[in-house]
């Protein structure tokens, strides 16, 4: 019989071996268990591990993070940071070591992308980069980029790319697809909220619209998504409109066919936005852990930090079209917008920071 193992002290005997889930919390980094086991009783036996590196970022929410497979490390940008008491963007570049449990200030050569928080980040293999959206200023005048950073020379370049750019949006979320080896980018929220897809290719540094087929989810804001590699398809889950409220509705979109479909599993996690969202590769599943309840008019100067915080996490099993709770008697505690990214060096989950539920704006774990 096949499990999910977290505990290190179950009595289960291992078939193959561990893969940790790792999650740095502020300052924090808590890491977890979850192996394949052959286990008499069944179930599962979720533990968290609290780990301190000696170096880490400033606590932050909305972070980018991804994992570079070139310098096989995570890089982190951006996201809001406490300054003064209020929520600020800022433009940080981070590198973690999952092996050495070690984080280093990148310290960029040169120009930067500027101050931002919740921008999308994927690592484009095509360019053998890792590439960032970003959109910065007032409403009315966003400056919209495109940048790639290159680890190993430390220095980030304005694409400027051609074609048609997707529009001044927030909120929007890219993934890579190593189908077609090209970027995607989906939906966001400006004036309206959109649905549209873009790829870009690295080859050509152009982005063009795709005109997806089949009937597309809502337009949302906030919700997660991953590239499923083994299904060669991006999931969609949840996320919030204003006609809706609050979603927990699962799509797929195929690449090959340049369509949507709605999966409508028999269960789902509660609804939510702002939920972190990754593939785990190892596990072959998507993995989906926390998010918010409530709805953030306005972070930048905020008081209260209550916005109906999660900890749960839930993994999808996309032949199937199956989610599955997975059940912890201690978890990292609860949090929206938060970064989390598969690393594949050592087939580990990392989540990062976040917005925490004590009327703090981030949490620092520790033991």
């Amino acid at each position: 019989m096949r499990c999910l193992l977290w505990a290190a002290g179950s009595h289960c005997h291992y078939r193959r071996g561990f893969r940790f889930y790792v999650a740095l919390i502020g300052a924090g980094l808590l890491a977890a268990v979850l192996a394949s086991a052959s286990c008499g009783g069944g179930g599962t036996t979720p533990t968290w591990t609290n780990i301190v590196p000696a170096t880490s970022p400033p606590a932050v929410a909305g972070p980018a993070v991804v994992y570079d497979s070139a310098v096989k490390g995570t890089i982190l940008f951006g996201g809001y940071i406490s300054t003064a008491g209020k929520l600020a963007a800022h433009n940080g570049s981070w590198e973690y070591d999952s092996k050495a449990a070690s984080w280093a200030d990148l310290k960029p050569v040169g120009s930067a992308p500027p101050a931002v928080a919740r921008p999308p980040m994927v690592f484009d293999a095509t360019l053998g980069k890792v590439l960032l959206r970003t959109e910065s200023g007032p409403s009315a005048s966003r400056v919209i980029g495109t940048w790639a950073y290159d680890p190993k020379a430390k220095t980030w370049t304005d694409l400027k790319p051609t074609g048609t750019s997707p529009p001044a949006l927030l909120e929007v979320s890219m993934v890579y697809d190593s189908s077609k080896r090209r970027t995607l980018l989906f939906g966001g929220t400006g004036e309206t909220m959109f649905a549209q897809v873009y790829a870009y290719d690295a080859k050509a540094n152009a982005w063009t619209e795709l005109k997806a087929s089949g009937t597309a989810p809502s337009a949302r804001r906030g919700w997660s998504m991953a590239y499923d590699q083994g299904g060669k398809k991006v999931i969609l889950f949840g996320g919030w409109n204003e006609g809706e409220g609050f979603l927990n509705d699962t799509w797929a979109f195929d690449p090959a066919s340049n369509n949507w479909a709605n999966l409508k599993p028999v269960a789902a996690p509660p609804a939510r936005y702002l939920a972190s969202m990754a593939y785990d590769e190892a596990l072959k599943r998507v993995v989906l852990y926390g998010g918010m309840t409530k709805h953030i008019q306005s972070l930048l100067g905020a008081q209260s930090y209550d916005f109906g915080q999660l900890g749960d996490t839930w993994t999808f099993d996309l032949g199937k079209k199956t989610w599955t709770s997975v059940e912890s008697t201690v978890s990292p505690p609860a949090r929206g917008m938060a970064g989390l990214v598969y690393d594949a060096s050592t087939q580990k989950l990392v989540l990062f920071g976040g917005l925490g539920t004590d009327h703090t704006p981030f949490i620092a774990f520790s033991t």
